[in-house]
C-alpha cells in the first residue's frame, strides 16, 4: 500500500533527522497532521520507534494529549468510523485541526495538505523538526522563515518518496519485507 510505504520513508527520514541532531525518535513528542493512510501508519511506526504521539488531526478536528495518545486505539477507531474518530476518542483535548501545527512538539509530521504551513502561520510553528508525508506541505516563504529560526526541515521529496518507490517495487513483485528494508 502506497500510504504504508510513504510512512516507512517519513519515519526513516525522521529517524535520520533526529540522529543528525544528536537524538533518536525515542522519547520525542510528535504531532501528526492528517491521520489518513500515510499519517496513521507514520504515527504507528513512530510509536514503535519509541516516540510519543501527542496530537493527530483529521478533517474533523484535532486531538491533543501531552502525555501521549493511544495510537492503537486511534487506529481501531479510524477503521470503524474514519475521520470522525476525533469525535469519539475521549480522554484528549479536542481542538481545531489547524492548531495542531502550532503545538510545542519535537517533531511535526505534516501528512495532510499542500502548503498547510505557510507565511501566515510559520512564525507560530514550535516544532524543532518537520518531516513531511504530504506533497509540498510547506510553502517556500514558510520554509525560509522556519530555516531562519533553526527549524530542521527535510525536503518532502526525500521524506515522502517511499510511496512511489514502494509502489514501483511492489509492481515488480518485490516482497513487502524487502520493500520496507529498501525504503528505510
Amino acid at each position: 500500500e502506497s500510504g504504508l510505504y510513504t510512512a516507512f520513508s517519513v519515519v526513516s527520514a525522521a529517524r535520520a533527522q533526529a540522529s543528525y541532531l544528536g537524538s533518536s525518535l525515542a522519547g520525542l513528542s510528535v504531532a501528526v497532521e492528517g491521520f489518513g493512510s500515510v499519517g496513521s501508519n507514520a504515527a504507528r511506526l513512530a510509536v514503535e520507534a519509541g516516540a510519543r504521539v501527542v496530537a493527530i488531526s483529521t478533517s474533523r478536528g484535532a486531538l491533543h494529549d501531552p502525555r501521549g495518545l493511544d495510537v492503537a486505539r486511534l487506529l481501531e477507531l479510524r477503521a470503524r468510523v474514519g475521520s470522525r474518530m476525533v469525535e469519539g476518542y475521549g480522554g484528549a483535548e479536542r481542538a481545531p485541526r489547524e492548531s495542531l501545527l502550532e503545538l510545542p512538539v519535537d517533531l511535526l509530521l505534516p501528512c495532510a495538505r499542500y502548503h498547510g504551513i505557510h507565511a501566515g502561520n510559520a512564525g507560530r510553528i514550535r516544532a524543532r523538526m518537520i518531516c513531511a508525508g504530504a506533497n509540498d506541505p510547506v510553502s517556500p516563504e514558510a520554509e525560509r522563515a522556519l530555516g531562519a529560526r533553526g527549524v530542521h526541515l527535510l525536503p518532502d521529496f526525500v521524506s515522502n518518496c517511499g510511496g512511489v518507490l514502494g509502489g514501483t517495487l511492489a509492481f515488480f513483485a518485490v516482497a513487502p519485507s524487502r520493500i520496507r528494508t529498501l525504503v528505510e
